[in-house]
């Protein structure tokens, strides 16, 4: 008797929850099988090869640890710098458009571009431009004629919550945003 009052009628909404969980599980389970029957079927063709399974697996962890070493990250190859400027106080999106002015073009052109222009946050740029380039000049000896500015991208910060107060004893936020900008110039070859 204790046992039929705990379980719930056959019409309820838990009950019909588990049947079709059970349905789906099922589901999953031959979907499961098969693919495992597919993957034994590739790798008896595998077996039929002249070389043992024990071999093949020896070779595909040699070539993928070769590929992890060919992978270099942004701005740490052998004719690449990079600087990272962080907390710098304005907006992603106007930082954004300092950064524009001065992705693909060669170094000297953008300093000229960061020098006259008229954004305030320009400056903070330009010391970071420069920063990365002496880094490259003193660091890795790169030619600085032949530097271009291969990326420059820019990202969230901080943001400080401030309030104003409001007619009827209400407040607005305000946001302060902070941002951060990354640049990369690379040695390129001088054109023919």
């Amino acid at each position: 008797m204790d046992k039929n009052k705990n379980t719930p009628p056959q019409n309820s909404p838990n009950s019909q929850k588990a049947k079709s969980e059970a349905k789906s599980s099922s589901s999953t389970e031959a979907n499961k099988s098969k693919a495992i029957a597919k993957n034994a079927a590739t790798s008896g063709s595998r077996k039929s090869s002249s070389k043992s399974s024990a071999q093949n697996l020896k070779a595909e962890k040699e070539s993928s640890q070769t590929l992890k070493r060919e992978l270099v990250p942004y701005g740490k190859g052998e004719r690449e710098s990079r600087g990272k400027a962080r907390m710098l106080r304005t907006s992603p999106q106007k930082l954004n458009d300092v950064a524009r002015t001065i992705r693909q073009k060669p170094v000297e052109t953008a300093i000229q571009e960061l020098r006259f222009s008229k954004r305030r946050i320009a400056t903070a740029v330009l010391k970071l431009l420069r920063s990365v380039v002496a880094n490259a000049e003193n660091n890795k000896q790169l030619d600085v004629d032949r530097l271009v500015v291969k990326q420059a991208w820019v990202g969230k910060s901080a943001r400080l919550r401030r309030f104003a107060p409001r007619a009827k004893g209400r407040s607005s936020m305000i946001i302060k945003e902070f941002s951060a900008i990354t640049i990369i110039v690379e040695e390129v070859d001088e054109k023919a």
